[in-house]
């Protein structure tokens, strides 16, 4: 028959008060049930979680409806929240071609939501790593756009010869760069305490730290969130994305809190502690619906 395995995720809602647990899709017999159930009633588990998969769900977020569908073997965090707060079904990256050609949102790596925009004919927003309205909050003033064929001789990420440089493409694998391959560069600038800010239309949701640092209370580099709300409120003038993370740092050389770079809404991971589970997946929604909103024109007037 197959699909013997509990299809269980170590999040189980019906423990919650769940009649069908939103995590694995099973009933909350069946849940109890699962070890003395029949190789055929497993099946029928499994092929009744497999329409519901290819199907997806309808959920509500911010009054606008929207189907969620959380990548198979991502990290198990997001697809938690994916499934507990969007009800999401789940797909794997090869199965996008089957899925409907709108209406629904992808939850997973960069690769997956890049598929998924290109499936739904979205056009990938341009980078929006270091706008140029807040060049004044940025190490040496920025980035420069170079190509990585003009990068030191010998430099990697890791071996980075006092410059730091990355592909302005958003996670362009490295095995994919080439001498006239687009790429961002500045002098190598070294941070103290790293945060992430996810904002939300102008409206800080939450925010954690990232980096490996010791969180000390004595360590003289503090977070300074007035710069903070003056880097949200001048990328808010400048036509900033409904929903985006914002990186920013405290200087391990002037003590000053700078922005590391804005990561765009549309594939966000979710760093834990830094804000509520459903405040994350209302600001990915509220990004996906911006970066969409040109399908629901020529609907609306084709």
């Amino acid at each position: 028959m197959g699909h013997q395995n509990s299809p269980c995720l170590g999040f189980c809602t019906t423990a919650l008060g769940d009649d069908v647990c939103k995590s694995c899709g099973r009933t909350f017999e069946e849940v109890n049930r699962w070890i003395v159930m029949t190789p055929e009633e497993k099946a029928a588990v499994w092929e009744r979680r497999e329409r519901k998969r290819l199907v997806g769900n309808a959920t509500e977020i911010d009054g606008e409806a929207m189907k969620i569908i959380a990548q198979i073997g991502y990290s198990q965090t997001e697809t938690w929240i994916a499934r507990v707060y969007g009800d999401a079904s789940a797909a794997r990256l090869e199965d996008i071609a089957s899925l409907p050609k709108s209406g629904w949102m992808p939850v997973g790596t960069v690769e997956f939501c890049r598929a998924a925009m290109a499936h739904q004919c979205i056009v990938e927003s341009a980078p929006l790593d270091y706008p140029e309205a807040l060049a004044k909050w940025m190490p040496y003033g920025g980035h420069v756009l170079c190509r990585y064929g003009e990068m030191p001789h010998g430099w990697t990420p890791e071996q980075h010869q006092g410059i730091h440089g990355k592909p302005v493409v958003t996670k362009l694998a490295e095995s994919l760069w080439k001498p006239d391959t687009p790429f961002w560069a500045s002098p190598y600038h070294r941070f103290g305490p790293e945060y992430r800010f996810y904002v939300l239309r102008g409206e800080i949701l939450g925010y954690g730290r990232y980096d490996d640092r010791e969180d000390d209370q004595s360590d003289p580099l503090s977070l300074d969130m007035k710069a903070v709300r003056e880097i949200i409120n001048a990328y808010q003038k400048a036509g900033s994305p409904a929903g985006y993370g914002l990186d920013v740092g405290v200087s391990d050389e002037d003590g000053m809190t700078k922005l590391v770079e804005i990561n765009d809404g549309w594939a966000l991971g979710f760093y834990k502690g830094s804000c509520s589970h459903r405040d994350y997946l209302r600001l990915l929604e509220a990004r996906w619906i911006e970066i969409s909103a040109h399908l629901a024109q020529a609907v609306s007037y084709g």
